[in-house]
């Protein structure tokens, strides 16, 4: 199969080391996020208010410029590993959405329990943060932990693997709007010599930890991915997903007098060649539709981006 930075994450390899370097150029109808209409009307109770929206609020599309550089290493034999990864985009217009995003993880050793060790546990622990125009934005820790029953090492086609995250996001300069995310889910992943399928779907609960408008959230999510590889060449991945949220209170009472409900639905799909075991180039197609009930969080987007990658490792 094609060669890339999920290879570094392969349990089934005998990796020691993995560096990847991946440059690519795209372009976003919406690199903001923002609301197709100009205009967004707000109540009191009373009586109804037409602002028009300053020119941060309203979408804008632009060429960007992606650098993704990730480091690997392999503890022991019992899969430890800590992973150092750094993105940064950067726009040629409306530079001040330009992010950098830089992440320490740690994959704890695995364990096994029951007779035959056929239930494998792991766990990870990150640390990631996001600049946005080049000034701290958010902090986030993430702990993840997977509980894999049945699970056989020499014929391991089927796997149903359990999860459980919690996720804290930290604003630097919009604390209102902290909070922690706990997610139950569960994969089916099914495999054969050159394809992998996975379905996931799971529960959410968004709990603030200020008033922040709108209160606490609930929902739920369900995704599919499929990779097939028809040769050791070329890597195709497809995609999908959908999330729903519900908050818990009306989001500002004199101002937005309604409970916020959020539908996102995702697609995309992915082209990959293998130049060789180190250089891959690859197409890469994104959609987004997030609907809500208060249009000035309503956004779509669509990107493409193009891309060459150089992955090392030992």
């Amino acid at each position: 199969s094609s060669c890339n930075e999920n290879d570094a994450n392969n349990n089934n390899k005998n990796i020691k080391n993995a560096f990847w370097l991946k440059l690519a150029v795209g372009y976003d109808t919406n690199i903001n996020q923002g609301t197709t209409n100009p205009l967004f009307e707000a109540s009191d109770g009373n009586q109804t208010i037409v602002f028009i929206l300053a020119d941060n609020f309203v979408k804008h599309g632009g060429v960007n410029f992606n650098v993704n550089v990730g480091f690997m290493h392999k503890i022991s034999d019992r899969n430890d590993k800590i992973f150092v990864k750094l993105n940064t985009k950067n726009h040629n217009h409306y530079t001040y959405f330009n992010t950098a995003t830089g992440q320490i993880l740690y994959q704890m050793p695995e364990f096994y329990l029951g007779a035959n060790d056929n239930i494998k546990i792991t766990s990870n622990f990150a640390y990631n943060v996001i600049n946005l125009d080049a000034k701290p934005y958010l902090s986030q820790q993430k702990f993840s932990l997977g509980l894999t029953p049945f699970y056989d090492n020499k014929n391991n086609n089927f796997q149903t693997t359990f999860g459980f995250n919690l996720t804290r996001n930290a604003y630097r300069n919009l604390k209102a709007y902290n909070a922690k995310v706990y997610e139950l889910k569960t994969d089916l992943k099914y495999s054969q010599n050159n394809y992998l399928t996975t379905l996931t779907a799971g529960i959410l609960f968004d709990k603030a930890e200020n008033n922040r408008p709108g209160g606490n959230k609930k929902g739920f999510f369900i995704a599919a991915n499929h990779k097939y590889s028809p040769h050791n060449k070329w890597l195709f991945e497809v995609f999908a997903h959908y999330q729903k949220w519900n908050s818990s209170r009306i989001y500002l009472a004199n101002f937005i007098p309604r409970k916020r409900n959020q539908k996102l639905f995702a697609y995309g799909f992915t082209a990959d060649y293998s130049v060789n075991k180190n250089n891959n180039f690859g197409i890469e197609f994104m959609n987004f539709n997030n609907q809500e009930n208060i249009s000035l969080f309503e956004y779509k987007n669509r990107s493409l981006q193009l891309y060459w990658q150089y992955y090392f490792e030992k």
